[in-house]
């Protein structure tokens, strides 16, 4: 009987700290982990809202192409060649620019001889324009 009152006591205190240091290590390890969760969740690059909203080159290529097309365009009887091309260029554009949130707005001053152009790309986040003259 005393030897297993002995053999009680001494291993009583070793279960004790044994869950203690289990528990221990459970709750330090799902600390890290739920650290580690936060601190990479601020790392992530999302490439779709990169691709998505890169707004200065699409203002960029926008310019462009107004320009390529009045350079290209002729300016016939009462401007319509060029107006023409550069409306359908605008539309082309504005459809493509509408799938990614954003709205551009072109507002011709003149057409012919020399083009000048207003052109704004906005979204909720950004607004940019620029004047356009070929």
């Amino acid at each position: 009987m005393m030897l297993n009152m002995l053999s009680s006591l001494r291993f009583s205190g070793f279960g004790r700290k044994g869950q203690f240091f289990i528990i221990s290590i459970i709750i330090i390890f799902i600390s890290l982990m739920g650290i580690s969760t936060m601190i990479d969740a601020y790392g992530d690059i999302g490439l779709v809202d990169v691709h998505m909203y890169q707004e200065d080159g699409i203002l960029r290529n926008v310019v462009e192409g107004i320009e390529k097309t009045a350079e290209q365009s002729e300016c016939g009887p009462n401007e319509q060649p060029r107006k023409r091309n550069l409306k359908e260029f605008e539309k082309y554009a504005r459809d493509d620019i509408l799938f990614r949130d954003m709205y551009l707005d072109v507002e011709y001053v003149e057409f012919c001889p020399n083009l000048i152009a207003y052109v704004e790309l906005e979204s909720s986040d950004f607004f940019l324009n620029k004047t356009v003259s070929v």
